[in-house]
């Protein structure tokens, strides 16, 4: 089969390239998955599948209530909750490369969707994602999802624009920080004289988690929550402007993020993320000068995107880049223009940024996380009456128990009441730096680093206070 065939006919033979590249990314982020969530959001999760509570998902209501029902149906066929969660993040971003070709598809052509697709799928923070134990890229799908039926030709405004409130409202329940998208599609509905129709949509799919949740839960409780919730988030937990885990400097903290989930951090060799930085500025300059068309709905997730854009730099945790993952598939489909243009430039940058993935790999010194070789070393410290007083990283333990009493400190003022607390004064009083507001001018005795790519991953000291 000629060249020019593959790339001037390629109906067909863009669908079995995709259908290979999904394949190898399933096989890829099965296989280097970590068996074990990442943080305490992960803990939560799988202890959820097992016995839900959602005091479990503080600050986050109602509680991920979607995610969970869909990993209790996985968990019935998985070796473990961990792996159910596994999978369903793998799906997820199988389908969210599917979904942007078809969302392509039109505007860029065959070719230059596909490699708009491959360029997903390659992202390394994408690619990390679709195999952790978040809900990020579950919620993705069913938003991309929601944006394909919008754009679906030949189909009535009723269909459309009730399957899409249909399935955006279900993202809610996956991500209900999402919401900007749901009031950019209420705006569109409007003026496209289907409102009343997205609201039946977003009733139907809300009803489809609210009335069980609510009857699981019970509806005074379920308000009570909400209402402390939403509170805490802005007050306490969740990192917004004015709560007290907010960062010190949003600005940088926001363009770090932003820098990293799109154009790579510092541990991607340049020789290989290089063409991607060209081809995202240079595509972002075509979209703008050239004024090529691309469709309605692809347009919305980009202007939905930059509401949501607002709401991550007042509203969210700007120190969990997983809350910057919706930016990726916007920028690519402001790309749309050039990948009609140069669909082969488009394949070959995809090309070079897939190879910074097995780099990655390859380099990589710790297989494990720094909580899970933590735990490791937990189960090896010899002093049986030996305390760790750590902060956030003390929910693992809830379910990987150490070999040691392992105790949560929310900070460190309160540190030497929780020591002085305990019935018998810890033989072996040890610390993690993970405690806020933590400081001590000795040197740790042990320090667990991260894994090199990983976009999770902080470092873990250990301190011994005797």
């Amino acid at each position: 089969m000629s060249q020019n065939r593959w790339f001037n006919a390629p109906g067909r033979n863009a669908a079995v390239l995709l259908s290979l590249s999904v394949f190898i990314f399933l096989v890829a982020v099965m296989v280097t998955a970590s068996p074990y969530p990442d943080d305490q959001d992960g803990v939560n999760f799988l202890f959820g599948i097992e016995r839900y509570d959602i005091a479990f998902h503080r600050p986050h209501f109602p509680g991920y209530p979607v995610y969970i029902a869909i990993g209790k149906l996985l968990a019935l066929l998985a070796s473990s909750p961990e792996w159910a969660l596994i999978t369903l993040s793998a799906l997820s971003g199988a389908g969210c490369g599917i979904l942007l070709f078809l969302m392509a598809r039109k505007q860029a052509g065959d070719v230059g969707a596909l490699a708009l697709s491959l360029l997903l799928l390659a992202n390394p923070f994408f690619f990390e994602f679709s195999h952790k134990i978040y809900s990020e890229v579950t919620g993705l799908f069913f938003l991309l999802a929601a944006f394909t039926v919008l754009d679906k030709s030949g189909s009535s405004n009723f269909n459309r624009f009730l399957f899409a409130g249909v399935l955006i409202a279900l993202a809610m329940g996956v991500r209900l920080s999402w919401w900007p998208y749901v009031v950019c599609y209420l705006f569109y509905s409007f003026f496209s004289g289907a409102f009343f129709i997205s609201l039946a949509g977003l009733a139907v799919g809300t009803a489809i988690w609210f009335v069980p949740q609510a009857l699981y839960v019970g509806p005074g409780e379920l308000i009570k929550t909400g209402i402390a919730f939403t509170s805490g988030h802005f007050e306490t937990w969740g990192g917004a402007m004015g709560a007290s885990n907010s960062a010190n400097s949003r600005m940088i903290s926001f363009a770090t993020r932003f820098y990293e989930i799109l154009w790579l951090p510092e541990w991607n060799p340049a020789f290989l993320k290089i063409p991607w930085v060209l081809v995202s500025v240079f595509g972002l300059a075509f979209f703008a000068v050239k004024k090529v068309a691309i469709s309605k709905s692809a347009w919305l997730f980009v202007v939905a995107s930059m509401f949501y854009f607002l709401w991550v730099f007042f509203g969210q945790n700007l120190e969990k880049t997983r809350h910057f993952i919706p930016f990726i598939p916007a920028l690519l489909l402001c790309l749309i223009p050039l990948a009609k243009a140069y669909p082969k430039v488009i394949l070959a940058s995809a090309f070079a940024l897939s190879l910074t993935i097995p780099y990655t790999y390859w380099n990589r010194v710790y297989a494990a996380a720094p909580v899970v070789r933590l735990n490791t070393w937990l189960n090896d410290v010899a002093e049986p009456e030996a305390v760790l007083y750590c902060g956030q990283t003390e929910r693992f333990f809830d379910r990987y128990r150490a070999g040691i009493i392992v105790r949560n400190v929310e900070s460190a003022s309160v540190l030497q009441k929780s020591i002085n607390e305990e019935f018998n004064k810890p033989a072996l009083p040890l610390v993690c730096d993970d405690i806020p507001n933590l400081k001590t001018t000795k040197a740790p005795i042990i320090t667990f680093e991260t894994r090199s790519g990983d976009p999770v991953d902080k470092p873990l000291r250990v301190y011994n206070l005797n």
